[in-house]
């Protein structure tokens, strides 16, 4: 049961990269998370996976149904705390979120990049102060010191303490981000948008092979340059590619009021709290 729930997550998880496959691989994920449950009607991984490929088809009442199932049964290391977090973040359901995260870095706090998912939650649900003050937890278990310096930028910038956002942009050096979440970067290059480098930083962003990630950066890019147009064109290309449109601190009430974004908003059908 435990082969077939870890290898149905990995069939979801190559679904994530190869994005001509997606539909076989999620289909393949499936099958092994249900065969998973038929031999063990309590292994939490499989339900894992069945919500997060419901969640990517936008498949809202499934997903809902397996993750919260997934986090009712035996979650030692607390991933499916974790994945459940993830997923109501990407759909603006913080508070729910926030909860499943500290339950996820409870079981297992020495894990960074629960920290760094967390912080980016605080972050989309413009809690940048509770974000902030994470961010110290975040690089005392390891967390990458580019990320850590780039999470108290942007948050500082936010929170209107721009000497500390500057000082703290000085820190990062050019050695690439070692994080998980996509956006993390993303962070960086609103900031150098905001200071007037968009076309060097659409440059770099080009040469991004996974679409999802190339284009949350670009969004991020793009508010921070203040460019509407380039933000809405980004939604667009995203609907396109089939993938997520996430409810990042960017997808502003003025943004949601702009009847360009009333496209996003039909296709994702955002599930409610």
């Amino acid at each position: 049961a435990r082969g077939h729930a870890e290898l149905g997550y990995v069939k979801w998880l190559k679904g994530q990269i190869k994005l001509e496959e997606k539909d076989l691989l999620y289909d393949a994920a499936v099958a092994h998370a249900k065969t998973a449950i038929a031999i063990d009607p309590n292994i939490t991984t499989a339900y894992e996976t069945l919500a997060r490929v419901a969640f990517d088809r936008l498949e809202w009442t499934k997903w809902k149904e397996s993750a919260t199932k997934s986090v009712e049964l035996n979650d030692l290391d607390g991933r499916a705390a974790f994945s459940f977090a993830m997923t109501l973040t990407n759909v603006g359901q913080y508070s729910e979120a926030y909860h499943w995260y500290d339950v996820a870095i409870s079981k297992n706090p020495s894990i960074p990049y629960y920290r760094e998912a967390a912080i980016a939650a605080h972050i989309w649900g413009s809690d940048y102060a509770t974000a902030l003050a994470q961010t110290e937890q975040y690089l005392a278990v390891g967390g990458d010191k580019n990320a850590y310096h780039a999470f108290r930028a942007y948050t500082q910038y936010r929170l209107g303490l721009d000497e500390e956002s500057k000082r703290s942009l000085d820190q990062i050096s050019d050695e690439p981000m070692l994080v998980v979440m996509w956006v993390t970067p993303g962070y960086y290059d609103y900031l150098r948008c905001a200071a007037g480098e968009k076309a060097a930083v659409m440059e770099e962003l080009s040469a991004l092979k996974i679409d999802a990630a190339r284009e949350l950066r670009t969004q991020h890019c793009a508010a921070g340059a203040g460019d509407e147009d380039a933000l809405f064109e980004s939604f667009d290309r995203t609907i396109g590619d089939g993938q997520i449109i996430y409810l990042t601190d960017v997808v502003t009430e003025d943004i949601k009021a702009d009847p360009r974004w009333q496209p996003a908003a039909k296709y994702m059908n955002y599930p409610r709290d």
